[in-house]
Protein backbone atom coordinates (compact mmCIF):
# COMPACT_ATOMS: atom_id res chain seq x y z
CA UNK A 1 0.00 0.00 0.00
CA UNK A 2 1.68 3.57 -1.08
CA UNK A 3 1.78 6.20 0.58
CA UNK A 4 -1.60 8.05 -0.67
CA UNK A 5 -3.51 4.80 0.06
CA UNK A 6 -2.31 4.69 3.42
CA UNK A 7 -3.74 8.54 3.98
CA UNK A 8 -7.07 8.02 2.12
CA UNK A 9 -7.86 5.14 3.95
CA UNK A 10 -6.61 7.19 7.26
CA UNK A 11 -8.78 9.64 5.86
CA UNK A 12 -11.97 7.56 5.18
CA UNK A 13 -11.78 6.52 8.88
CA UNK A 14 -11.24 9.99 9.89
CA UNK A 15 -14.67 10.61 8.39
CA UNK A 16 -16.23 7.74 9.73
CA UNK A 17 -15.25 8.43 13.22
CA UNK A 18 -16.55 12.27 12.59
CA UNK A 19 -19.63 10.30 11.46
CA UNK A 20 -20.16 8.71 14.63
CA UNK A 21 -19.27 5.59 13.00
CA UNK A 22 -16.37 4.38 14.17
CA UNK A 23 -16.43 2.51 17.82
CA UNK A 24 -12.59 2.28 19.24
CA UNK A 25 -11.64 -0.42 22.02
CA UNK A 26 -11.84 -3.78 22.37
CA UNK A 27 -14.57 -3.34 25.33
CA UNK A 28 -16.74 -0.93 23.15
CA UNK A 29 -16.60 -2.92 19.96
CA UNK A 30 -17.37 -5.98 21.71
CA UNK A 31 -20.83 -4.53 23.28
CA UNK A 32 -21.92 -3.58 19.19
CA UNK A 33 -20.95 -6.83 18.29
CA UNK A 34 -23.05 -8.84 20.50
CA UNK A 35 -25.90 -6.66 19.50
CA UNK A 36 -25.33 -6.93 16.12
CA UNK A 37 -24.23 -3.51 14.83
CA UNK A 38 -21.23 -4.27 13.62
CA UNK A 39 -20.29 -3.99 10.02
CA UNK A 40 -16.81 -4.20 9.49
CA UNK A 41 -14.78 -5.85 12.21
CA UNK A 42 -11.15 -4.02 12.53
CA UNK A 43 -7.71 -4.53 14.03
CA UNK A 44 -3.98 -3.36 13.90
CA UNK A 45 -1.55 -5.01 12.55
CA UNK A 46 0.24 -4.56 15.98
CA UNK A 47 -2.76 -6.30 18.25
CA UNK A 48 -1.55 -9.37 20.58
CA UNK A 49 -2.37 -12.24 19.68
CA UNK A 50 -4.52 -12.74 23.21
CA UNK A 51 -6.65 -9.80 22.48
CA UNK A 52 -6.97 -10.96 18.68
CA UNK A 53 -8.08 -14.37 19.68
CA UNK A 54 -10.73 -12.90 22.29
CA UNK A 55 -11.82 -10.39 19.32
CA UNK A 56 -12.54 -13.51 17.47
CA UNK A 57 -14.48 -15.36 19.92
CA UNK A 58 -16.56 -12.11 20.48
CA UNK A 59 -17.09 -11.83 16.71
CA UNK A 60 -18.29 -15.35 16.05
CA UNK A 61 -18.73 -16.55 12.69
CA UNK A 62 -19.55 -14.95 9.53
CA UNK A 63 -18.39 -11.34 10.63
CA UNK A 64 -17.17 -9.13 8.11
CA UNK A 65 -13.28 -8.85 9.97
CA UNK A 66 -10.08 -7.62 8.65
CA UNK A 67 -6.45 -6.65 9.79
CA UNK A 68 -5.87 -3.02 8.74
CA UNK A 69 -2.37 -1.75 7.00
CA UNK A 70 -1.72 0.19 10.29
CA UNK A 71 -0.20 0.32 14.00
CA UNK A 72 -2.05 1.44 16.74
CA UNK A 73 0.20 4.41 17.17
CA UNK A 74 -0.29 5.13 13.37
CA UNK A 75 -3.78 5.33 14.17
CA UNK A 76 -3.53 7.05 17.24
CA UNK A 77 -4.05 10.47 15.18
CA UNK A 78 -7.45 9.92 14.00
CA UNK A 79 -8.32 7.96 17.14
CA UNK A 80 -7.07 10.26 19.46
CA UNK A 81 -5.28 7.20 21.42
CA UNK A 82 -3.56 4.60 20.33
CA UNK A 83 -6.24 1.92 19.34
CA UNK A 84 -5.77 -1.96 18.26
CA UNK A 85 -9.71 -2.98 18.20
CA UNK A 86 -12.32 -0.69 15.72
CA UNK A 87 -15.43 -1.55 13.77
CA UNK A 88 -17.25 0.49 11.26
CA UNK A 89 -21.10 0.44 11.98
CA UNK A 90 -22.85 2.12 8.57
CA UNK A 91 -22.61 0.33 5.53
CA UNK A 92 -22.07 3.12 3.11
CA UNK A 93 -18.45 3.71 5.27
CA UNK A 94 -18.06 -0.06 5.07
CA UNK A 95 -17.70 0.66 1.45
CA UNK A 96 -15.99 4.68 1.33
CA UNK A 97 -12.86 2.93 3.42
CA UNK A 98 -13.02 -0.67 1.31
CA UNK A 99 -12.70 1.96 -1.71
CA UNK A 100 -9.73 3.47 -0.49
CA UNK A 101 -8.33 0.12 0.17
CA UNK A 102 -6.47 -0.73 -2.92
CA UNK A 103 -4.19 -3.29 -1.89
CA UNK A 104 -6.62 -5.47 -1.19
CA UNK A 105 -10.61 -5.31 -1.34
CA UNK A 106 -11.09 -8.94 0.26
CA UNK A 107 -12.98 -9.05 3.19
CA UNK A 108 -12.39 -12.08 5.50
CA UNK A 109 -15.35 -13.55 7.42
CA UNK A 110 -14.64 -14.61 11.17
Amino acid sequence: MDKNERQALLGALALSKKAGALVLGFDAVAKCLSRGQVKLLLWATDLSPGTKKKLMQAAGPGQKARELPFTQGELAPICGKPVGVLALTDENLVKLCLSKWQEERRIDTV
